[in-house]
């Protein structure tokens, strides 16, 4: 919310109206100009910018060619012995790393270690992702190899 506050502030600050919970139904050139219809009525305007959040629906052909959906997933290991744990951030405090992707990994009060990252894969292979995470799991806490990778969340 405030990227998109910052956004509108931005435009504001160059002149720029900003119309609000006024979707568009259609976007017609006609010469210099455009006409932005909507379902309250007609706007006339010499730029148009298209900020759909990734919602397209048809309303300026190829739109969604260019979107590029992002899948998240979280993933958790059983609850892992109370002294393994210690040897794995013993400080508790939450890790990302950009190498590569972006991922993290942090303790849940229940004692897993949780894992989660954004995949830019419209439906992704959750075992080659749990294999994935597995195999990250093990090069960074190398001691707790051994234990499973139970998927807990994707969206």
């Amino acid at each position: 919310m405030t990227y998109r506050r910052v956004l509108a502030k931005a435009l504001l600050a160059c002149g720029i109206l900003v119309h609000t919970q006024s979707k568009a139904t259609s976007v017609v050139r006609d010469g210099d100009c455009w006409h932005i219809k909507t379902r309250d009525g007609t706007v006339r305007v010499d730029r148009v910018v298209l900020a759909t959040n990734a919602c397209t629906d048809g309303l300026w052909s190829g739109l969604e060619r260019t979107v590029v959906p992002i899948c998240r997933y979280q993933m958790a290991r059983p609850p892992l012995d109370p002294e393994l744990r210690l040897t794995i951030v013993p400080g508790h405090q939450a890790v990302s790393d950009t190498h590569g992707d972006l991922h993290f990994f942090r303790w849940s009060d229940a004692g897993r270690l949780v894992t989660g990252a954004g995949m830019a894969w419209h439906r992704p292979d959750m075992a080659r992702v749990q294999r994935h995470v597995a195999a990250r799991f093990a090069r960074c806490c190398p001691q707790s190899a051994s234990a499973a990778v139970l998927a807990v969340c994707e969206s």
